[in-house]
């Protein structure tokens, strides 16, 4: 019984993502998120009667990575347990508002620091060794996404190359580089 208390506890003081060995499973969930969910990836929807049996069918289903909890019409004492083996991050363009659900991941680098990559590109989370790299969205690159040197061509003659910074200040600004 000691052994199994220890391990809960290293769980949430270090941040371990998930422990799961003979005799023992557990999953250190990050915040919820009121008014969003993840949609596709579903493992399985299922009916529980609170949010502690949808965590424990998220910590007994190995795939789970994120669950989605909301009510149902009509019944105060059931609500829906949706057990997805994706996240907010990777499943960036499925997460949506949705005022009857919470969203609810497992604690990862990304959920503890998700400005890391900035506004123009998603966290990915490597679940085997908890390193992340940031991936640019659609129409950015460089590395912070945004910020890079672009060829621009602002008057219609000879195009010049300058340094877009996405990042100082909200981003926007534009350095060219005069020489005289």
């Amino acid at each position: 019984m000691h052994l199994i208390m220890i391990s809960l506890l290293c769980t949430v003081a270090y941040g371990i993502s998930r422990i799961s060995v003979p005799n023992l499973k557990a999953i250190n969930f990050a915040e919820k998120i009121n008014g969003q969910r993840l949609n596709g990836s579903l493992i399985r929807d299922i009916v529980v009667d609170s949010e502690s049996s949808c965590q424990l069918e998220c910590v007994n289903e190995e795939r789970c990575q994120s669950y989605n909890f909301g009510t149902i019409e009509g019944d105060p004492n059931k609500f829906k347990c949706q057990l997805s083996d994706s996240d907010r991050f990777a499943g960036f363009a499925n997460f949506t508002e949705d005022k009857g659900f919470i969203y609810r991941g497992i604690k990862s680098a990304c959920e503890e620091d998700s400005f890391q990559c900035g506004d123009h590109s998603i966290c990915v989370l490597n679940y085997q060794d908890d390193s992340v790299r940031c991936q640019c969205k659609h129409g950015f690159t460089g590395k912070p996404c945004g910020s890079g040197v672009y060829t621009i061509n602002p008057d219609g003659g000879k195009p010049i190359q300058v340094f877009c910074d996405m990042i100082t200040g909200g981003g926007g600004w534009t350095a060219d580089q005069v020489q005289l």
